[in-house]
């Protein structure tokens, strides 16, 4: 299990007290297979009232805590109502637009919040362009993003390729009685204090990047801006975005990354927008170094997409990953420093573990976005 990602939904199995029945089962409500004599149940009850109450699951398993997903009704109805007034007054700070699912980027011609044919097609979601299309946006309900729609458009057909209700793309962050509840895929989760500074904690000691000098995005979306990067230092930049390898059968395609340099810099440039499209790209830059350090295959492939001046001596050796940096780049139009939501801090620090393992430097830089 990750114990990073991963979330406890259910348990099933045999107690290690066998009077209490053959197998237990359940996540809100509790199911036994058990010989109970009817006169006997209410002591029964009590017994795994008893055993409900204990905590003695944290000394095995004491990462079970970190995230759970809110199940009391009233509660989620008051963050529901909280999160409500927030986007009716405006007030949109940590609350963020993102794609719920992971989707072929390559076959994404935009998104649009109506099936209408004259409706704007757009890069992105997000709230801003969200509300701007809402009739009457200081009076928008929980209600009406349940019912209102996201529609990716397919860049192959023209066509709707997924839709989702806007309020399951939702991304929120509140804080409330010394702790933190999250919004994500349409479902409330509470984040132990503790383990929110965990997190932050091996979030700050991830490096910028100090030889990087990636310029201010002003541009119309990231193929634009890495374009526009390597034009303009093409002896120290080589586009390698949307460079695709096929790996793994299938359509299966991997991304080595946007940006390479000639010091050896696998540069992921992702703009900030909400947590699903930066989880995404953390993983991404993982899953490409690791491919790389272990699979000769992959690296020729890669060797073919790079300019001469950039080419690898040899792709059959293993890489001496320590001579080479995963630099992870975002754009964003915040003022300060880079502030990113919990899940994509969690994903990143899992990404930052995983690749200081197999001996790559990693850095985290922020584009300013104009």
């Amino acid at each position: 299990m990750d114990i990073d990602k991963d979330i406890l939904r259910a348990v099933t199995g045999p107690p290690e007290d066998a009077t209490l029945g053959k197998r237990l089962a359940g996540a809100d409500a509790l199911a036994v297979i058990a010989e109970i004599e009817l006169s006997n149940l209410q002591n029964y009850l009590k017994r795994y009232i008893t055993q409900y109450r204990k905590q003695a699951y944290r000394d095995r398993f004491p990462w079970v805590d970190n995230i759970r997903e809110v199940g009391d009704l009233a509660l989620k109805e008051d963050l529901d109502n909280e999160l409500e007034g927030r986007i009716q007054n405006e007030q949109l700070n940590r609350i963020w637009m993102a794609v719920p699912d992971p989707v072929d980027w390559h076959d994404v011609a935009g998104f649009m919040y109506s099936p209408e044919k004259d409706s704007d097609l757009l890069d992105d979601i997000s709230f801003k362009s969200y509300l701007e299309v809402v009739e009457n946006p200081e009076a928008i309900t929980i209600a009406d993003m349940h019912r209102h729609r996201v529609i990716c458009i397919s860049a192959e057909t023209d066509l709707e390729k997924l839709s989702w209700p806007v309020y399951k793309c939702v991304y929120a962050e509140i804080d409330r009685r010394n702790k933190t509840f999250l919004l994500n895929s349409g479902h409330w989760f509470e984040i132990a204090s503790n383990y929110v500074q965990e997190v932050d904690r091996a979030i700050r000691r991830i490096p910028a990047a100090l030889a990087l000098r990636l310029p201010d995005y002003n541009d119309q979306n990231e193929e634009m801006y890495n374009r526009r990067v390597c034009q303009a230092a093409p002896a120290t930049y080589a586009l390698m975005d949307r460079k695709t390898i096929k790996h793994g059968g299938g359509s299966s395609r991997i991304e080595f990354c946007d940006l390479y340099t000639r010091r050896r810099e696998m540069v992921h440039v992702k703009r900030y927008e909400g947590s699903g499209t930066l989880s995404h790209l953390f993983a991404q830059g993982t899953v490409a170094a690791r491919l790389f350090l272990n699979d000769s295959r992959f690296r020729g492939e890669v060797n073919k997409l790079l300019p001469a001046s950039h080419k690898l001596r040899s792709t059959d050796a293993q890489p001496r990953t320590s001579d080479y940096e995963v630099a992870y780049a975002i754009v964003s139009k915040e003022s300060g420093k880079l502030s990113l939501p919990f899940f994509s801090r969690v994903t990143l620090r899992s990404s930052y573990t995983q690749l200081q393992n197999m001996g790559y430097r990693v850095t985290l830089t922020k584009i300013q976005r104009r």
